[in-house]
């Protein structure tokens, strides 16, 4: 059974990480003290933060244990007045990380968990690397499946790439959150800086919302190719084959099959999963037995 779920979208710089050298943190703490007020410090591990609130802003001024040579400036959800005041002090700083962020709020808000399992099973990043997919679910005793968040990126990890996805919810919220981080060789190479103009940053262009594996159409391409050889194999023994190991789990995750049991067809994926409807588009559709 399919059903399709209603939705709106909304986009947001979600966060930006400005990095710099150690010797520079009190400068950094003498401006935004000027700047918001004195910062109250936190110690949490091996980490010193000072928070500074501002209108609809959160930052944080971080440095790590002595032995790390750098520090940091978290900015969540930075407007535009905050990101013109930290562009006067480019020349001291790297910008290390960007967070843009698609909010799905859906029509009806019983549609929540559905609106998540479908994009998450949906959505492929650009260009991912083998096995890119990875759940987490909360080890706290009692979590939610609200607390399950959806990692796209090498190998699941989201920082270790240029770019990587994240998918996910909190039960706070009547929305599912489609992140996309950007790191340091995707912001060279992209040449980001303050302030982002977020419209410039399309969703389009980093990710791939496709349909399940066509079945039929792979298995016709494997009889076609073994034809030339004379092999005895049948179309019914390919479809058990293919059953028990390609069509399992989300997208990313039957892709990264495909291309590992069959790498001479691995370059055809854009034929064996074709795309599907733009997701930007208000609705998406999903199977229930592709849910989690």
């Amino acid at each position: 059974m399919e059903i399709v779920i209603q939705y709106t979208v909304t986009k947001h710089l979600d966060k930006v990480q400005l990095s710099f050298d150690c010797y520079r943190f009190n400068i950094f703490l003498e401006q935004l003290n000027k700047k918001y007020g004195p910062g109250k410090p936190i110690r949490k591990g091996n980490k010193l933060l000072y928070h500074y609130h501002t209108e609809g802003s959160l930052v944080e001024l971080i440095s790590w244990s002595r032995d790390s040579f750098k520090c940091a400036i978290n900015v969540h959800a930075p407007d535009d007045n905050t990101q013109c005041f930290f562009s006067e002090f480019a020349d001291r700083y790297s910008l290390s990380q960007v967070e843009v962020a698609w909010d799905f709020y859906p029509q009806d808000p019983s549609d929540l968990y559905l609106l998540k399992c479908a994009l998450a099973h949906k959505v492929v990043l650009r260009h991912g690397r083998k096995n890119a997919f990875r759940w987490y679910k909360s080890k706290a005793k009692g979590s939610h499946w609200h607390t399950w968040t959806a990692y796209l990126g090498n190998r699941g990890n989201v920082r270790k790439a240029p770019k990587g996805l994240k998918i996910y919810t909190k039960p706070e919220n009547s929305f599912v959150r489609l992140e996309v981080n950007f790191n340091k060789q995707a912001i060279n190479r992209k040449k980001l800086t303050l302030p982002i103009n977020i419209d410039d940053v399309r969703l389009s262009d980093y990710i791939f919302a496709r349909n399940n594996l066509d079945f039929e159409r792979l298995v016709g391409a494997i009889v076609k190719k073994l034809k030339a050889t004379d092999d005895p194999l049948t179309w019914a023994h390919i479809r058990s084959f293919l059953s028990s190991i390609v069509c399992e789990g989300t997208i990313s995750q039957q892709i990264s099959a495909l291309r590992e049991i069959l790498p001479e067809f691995k370059h055809r994926v854009r034929e064996f999963f074709q795309e599907a409807d733009d997701i930007l588009g208000g609705q998406i559709a999903i199977k229930y037995h592709d849910l989690p």
